[in-house]
């Protein structure tokens, strides 16, 4: 079956928005969720044309595996965890990359229960990046503490943006 072409025009690299108001902030999204997003649009639209074409809904099932929906919170706080991080990521060995992607996405979801509890540890999610930062080779000590405390200064900023939006 051909679906008509679209004219495709150069697209801005989307942005998360955190925050409400005059204080809303812009996080630049990864590369990866990009195309994980634009692989569920591209199922949309499929769906939407031929549901168009026969009048019926039909259910389509996207090629990869299913893409769970995150919080805005989980969305936020790996957006953070990945910032800067991308030029060690890419010099990781083969066998570390998707040890340290799975470690990271466990890291945001213990510091998502933690940002969201009553009482919010800093030093437990201060402990929880850099314990994760030290799966990455060669890298100096001081260096992975500053970077883990720029990092919890940086979700606990969300934090306070979606406490002052309720």
């Amino acid at each position: 079956m051909d679906f008509p072409k679209q004219k495709t025009n150069k697209v801005e690299k989307p942005r998360l928005e955190v925050g409400a108001g005059a204080s809303k902030q812009e996080v630049p999204m990864s590369a990866e969720r990009v195309d994980d997003l634009a692989a569920v649009e591209a199922d949309k639209k499929e769906a939407a044309y031929i549901e168009q074409q026969t009048g019926a809904e039909e259910t389509i099932t996207p090629a990869g595996p299913a893409i769970a929906q995150k919080s805005p919170y989980i969305v936020a706080v790996e957006t953070i965890l990945e910032e800067d991080l991308k030029d060690l990521y890419v010099n990781l060995p083969e066998n570390k990359k998707e040890a340290f992607k799975k470690e990271g996405e466990r890291v945001a979801g213990k510091i998502e229960k933690i940002i969201q509890s009553a009482k919010v540890s800093v030093s437990k999610i201060i402990s929880l990046i850099r314990n994760w930062l030290l799966m990455i080779p060669g890298v100096n000590k001081l260096f992975l503490e500053q970077e883990a405390k720029i990092k919890a200064d940086k979700i606990l900023a969300v934090k306070e943006m979606q406490e002052k939006r309720k």
